[in-house]
């Protein structure tokens, strides 16, 4: 079965792709199968996801970024499969991008028109699975974020199944997200900000000096995006005219609970191309925090910490006294031989 990378008016279509490679090892070949029916799709999901062993209850959506053909697609939500100890079923959400480094205004436009599919679907699995986990790359963050706002306005009673984001490199408005009662103080409360304390998603978001196609994405809409750490182009206007170092921290934030912003800008892996789009994915430190998120632990070794208390050139600028993010810091424990160590807790 093959993708098109234009958009069709039958809307939606399900499939059940297979991977098979050496054990321990990363699939070399795939086949993708049509099924025909969304439940029995969704049948064959719920059947996964409660299978007994360590993963039971579990679920992983990957939706891509721009400039990603079906198979790019698959074989990156293969490798964030892999970062769970345990097989847990995953699900791609595919979207018709043009696959092609020219096509930036069409996938702009194709993945706001999926929106509404991608919407639904999202809300379908939270009925399947009780422990979710969205991960997205680059402009799929714009699908992830509407994807469970949208759940969280419609269906509060699955909101609470979706337990984990995380955002790499994304190519969204850093300000429209991080502004006090923005996106992601909704998305952290289950969207009800304005409830208080209580039980929350954890969120990570993984964002780079270093990023070649957000830089771009910048210079199209003017402002910073959420998947950079610059200043020069911040809504905050005096953070446009801090000095060096200070000028490369601009993601830090105001200090949040299960929110993590990371740069991964000193991070690049020996997959890792000019491009630097992919940090996490690629380098042996950024996989590593990744698996870590997903078991559920925070303070790592090679996670620096960027505050007030730590970062004694902020001082000169007072509105960054509550501001806090971190920085990934390469272990070399991580990388033997040029090949990435699988990390596991003690």
């Amino acid at each position: 079965m093959s993708f098109s990378t234009y958009r069709s008016h039958r809307g939606a279509v399900f499939a059940k792709a297979k991977l098979t490679g050496p054990d321990d090892s990363p699939a070399m070949t795939s086949i993708t199968r049509h099924v025909e029916e969304k439940d029995r799709w969704l049948a064959a999901i719920r059947s996964a996801v409660s299978a007994e062993g360590g993963s039971a209850g579990k679920l992983v959506i990957y939706i891509h970024g721009y400039n990603n053909s079906y198979d790019e697609a698959l074989e990156t939500a293969e490798k964030v499969r892999r970062s769970y100890r345990y097989t847990v079923p995953t699900v791609l959400l595919s979207w018709p991008s043009r696959a092609n480094g020219q096509g930036y205004v069409f996938d702009e436009a194709s993945i706001g028109w999926a929106q509404q599919y991608n919407s639904r679907i999202i809300t379908d699995l939270a009925e399947v699975a009780t422990d979710i986990t969205i991960v997205s790359h680059s402009m799929g963050a714009r699908a992830l974020v509407q994807g469970v706002l949208d759940l969280d306005a419609r269906r509060p009673d699955l909101a609470r199944h979706v337990k984990r984001l995380v955002m790499a490199s994304p190519d969204m408005d850093r300000h429209r997200v991080l502004r006090d009662g923005g996106e992601i103080d909704s998305l952290l409360a289950f969207g009800r900000p304005e409830g208080g304390a209580g039980e929350r998603r954890d969120i990570v978001v993984y964002t780079s000096g270093q990023d070649r196609p957000i830089q771009l994405s910048r210079m199209a809409h003017g402002y910073a995006r959420l998947g950079s750490t610059e200043c020069k182009y911040s809504v905050d206007y005096q953070d446009r005219d801090v000095p060096k170092p200070q000028s490369d921290d601009c993601h830090a934030t105001r200090q949040r609970d299960n929110f993590w912003i990371i740069d991964t800008s000193r991070s690049p892996g020996p997959d890792s191309d000019v491009w630097r789009h992919s940090d996490v994915f690629d380098s042996c430190t950024g996989r590593a925090d990744l698996r870590a998120f997903l078991m559920g632990y925070h303070d790592r070794p090679w996670r620096q910490r960027l505050d007030w208390e730590k970062r004694p050139d902020w001082h000169e600028t007072p509105a960054w006294k509550d501001r806090v993010g971190w920085r990934l810091v390469d272990d070399p424990t991580l990388e033997r031989d040029g090949v990435c160590v699988e990390w596991v807790p003690d």
